[in-house]
């Protein structure tokens, strides 16, 4: 019997201490993740702002998109990587005009062009990972060409392009035969009334020379007269009811800092330090305004430069900190290009861009169309582009002038007739 009692209590001792072993399983499990959801929540609090706030690259389906006159066409592009672009500016744009425009979370078809109001729509069921597609209704043959895809953030912009062609299948076609026929008819026919008119030119001249000589001198006047019209063709494609707008440029000695010296007529400014000390008001940078600011419209202006270093010129928002302690030209509502310290060439974005001008520019021309979203700057002595922003201003805005040069006045005007003649290449 004492055997018997000895195994009992060795077996009532093996299953306590089993039971010991892991008292709570339950409540270790839950402890070893208290709050699984939340820590899943905060690995990414903002998923969406930061998606917005990245770089990105603009693809598109097709490059080339084949349409019929009175069909449809899509033009489909999207963001690489994927990422939401509801709080982004998307703008169709084909040469100067608006084609089609989405602005703050809504079509906006104010800047669109007469030509395709009422024949766009943007499909946006996958605007949240970055696709979009337009669509435009009822196709012309005019409706053929580049259209460009523009994506802007409030800190990168990019864009992309698509050809359309346009086939019109109710217009015959005419076999390379047939053409080659016409062709050489035209020819034979050319030479024929050459050599009739040559002929009746020289019977003529024994006549009148004086008076062939006088048709010729004629002739020749006007095909002068004609190239110097193909010269001075318009500087801008200025479609639509608001053309740019001349600015008479006139520097505020107000609101200038006192680093600066501003001559009488307002219209030059350089550099002569010595600051007049103020102990009511915080000095600010080397910086002169325009007297007029810009809510809406279409402008333009010139800034002569000449030799002069470390200058910057652009526009900027009235609000922005102008103290000396703040980083001017990189801040947020503010647009510009300049010649740094260095005698480099900067685009004031962030980052830096650099420009490689050559020749530099002496004389900068400054065209600014807040409701087409874009400020441009060209060199004025060679026509040439030197860059572009894509802009979404919040408020009023004013053209101003940065220099720390004091040997060079930088003079601003509005532009001249030769200026607003001459053709500019186009941006690059």
């Amino acid at each position: 019997m004492f055997p018997s009692l000895m195994w009992l209590l060795v077996l009532l001792l093996a299953l306590h201490i089993e039971t010991d072993t892991d008292p709570e399983p339950s409540k270790k499990n839950i402890e070893a993740d208290p709050e699984p959801s939340k820590k899943n929540i905060e690995a990414d609090p903002e998923p969406s702002k930061k998606n917005i706030e990245a770089e990105f690259a603009v693809t598109c389906s097709k490059k080339v998109v084949d349409a019929e006159v009175g069909g449809i066409a899509t033009l489909e592009c999207g963001l690489a990587p994927p990422m939401n672009a509801e709080s982004m500016n998307i703008t169709y744009n084909r040469s100067n005009i608006t084609v089609h425009q989405y602005l703050k979370k809504k079509d906006n078809y104010s800047t669109q062009d007469p030509h395709y109001q009422g024949r766009t729509t943007l499909i946006k069921d996958c605007i949240s990972n970055g696709i979009v597609g337009l669509q435009i209704h009822n196709i012309t043959s005019s409706d053929e060409g580049n259209y460009t895809i523009t994506f802007m953030s409030r800190s990168f912009f990019n864009s992309a392009c698509i050809v359309l062609k346009v086939t019109d299948r109710s217009c015959p076609r005419v076999s390379c035969g047939w053409i080659y026929f016409f062709g050489i008819l035209a020819v034979l026919f050319a030479v024929v009334v050459t050599y009739f008119c040559t002929k009746k030119c020289y019977e003529e001249a024994g006549r009148g020379g004086a008076k062939v000589k006088g048709e010729h001198e004629l002739l020749q006047a006007d095909v002068e007269n004609q190239n110097n019209q193909n010269e001075t063709a318009p500087l801008i494609q200025q479609d639509g009811p608001a053309p740019f707008t001349e600015v008479p440029f006139i520097l505020d000695k107000d609101s200038a800092s006192t680093y600066l010296e501003i001559s009488s007529d307002q219209k030059r400014v350089k550099f002569k330090g010595n600051a007049t000390p103020s102990k009511t008001v915080k000095e600010r940078q080397p910086v002169a305004f325009g007297k007029d600011g810009f809510t809406q419209g279409k402008y333009l202006w010139k800034v002569h430069v000449g030799k002069a270093k470390m200058w910057a010129l652009g526009v900027a928002e009235a609000s922005v900190d102008m103290t000396m302690n703040s980083a001017f030209l990189e801040k947020e509502g503010v647009c510009a290009v300049g010649l740094a310290a260095e005698g480099r060439y900067e685009a004031f974005t962030s980052p830096l861009t650099n420009l490689c001008l050559d020749p530099p520019p002496e004389t900068l021309m400054v065209y600014l169309d807040i409701e087409g979203e874009q400020l441009s700057f060209y060199n004025a002595d060679n026509r040439r582009h030197i860059y572009s922003y894509m802009v979404c201003f919040q408020e009023k805005v004013f053209p101003f002038i940065r220099t720390m040069d004091r040997d060079n006045w930088i003079t601003v005007s509005p532009p001249s007739a030769a200026d607003t003649s001459d053709r500019l290449s186009e941006p690059i």
